[in-house]
């Protein structure tokens, strides 16, 4: 009988103090070549099947094989065209809660001011991050230096 306050754990309907079934004991060579046998017959069974999936007709392919409408078909290539440069800088936030970046004032601000802000870029693309915040996204209008907060024109009259 266990003692005041254990208890004796019994999983299955067998009597208390019954020792249960252990699994016969493997070598761990002996393991590892159960498994390296099965998991190469079981790729020469994926193959086998691989084989004969893709170069049987199907009838939803008009009659087509899978690897016919695979060779048909044009395939990627790399983009082509300006290499767009990348990267990632730091750049003070301004008491006014402008950054300085690539020969353009960006407009954060004045939450932002005296922050440390992460510049992430490719090309034109540009996103300003502060700590774990997104302050700003935008493509650089090289047309004018300072980049504003709005694309909007204020102007007297409408």
């Amino acid at each position: 009988m266990p003692a005041h306050g254990s208890r004796q754990a019994n999983s299955s309907n067998a009597p208390p103090n019954t020792p249960h079934p252990q699994p016969p004991k493997r070598s761990s060579s002996t393991g590892l070549d159960y498994c390296s046998k099965n998991l190469a017959a079981l790729q020469q069974l994926l193959d086998e099947y691989r084989q004969e999936y893709n170069n049987r007709r199907h009838q939803s392919l008009d009659g087509q094989t899978p690897q016919q409408r695979y060779d048909a078909r044009p395939k990627a290539t790399p983009a082509t065209g300006p290499h767009r440069p990348s990267g990632v800088t730091t750049r003070p936030v301004s008491a006014t809660g402008v950054i300085a970046f690539s020969g353009c004032s960006i407009v954060l601000g004045r939450t932002w001011a005296g922050h440390a802000a992460t510049v992430y870029w490719q090309g034109d693309r540009v996103t300003v991050m502060v700590d774990d915040m997104v302050a700003r996204q935008l493509t650089l209008d090289r047309s004018v230096r300072y980049q504003r907060l709005t694309n909007q024109k204020l102007s007297g009259k409408s």
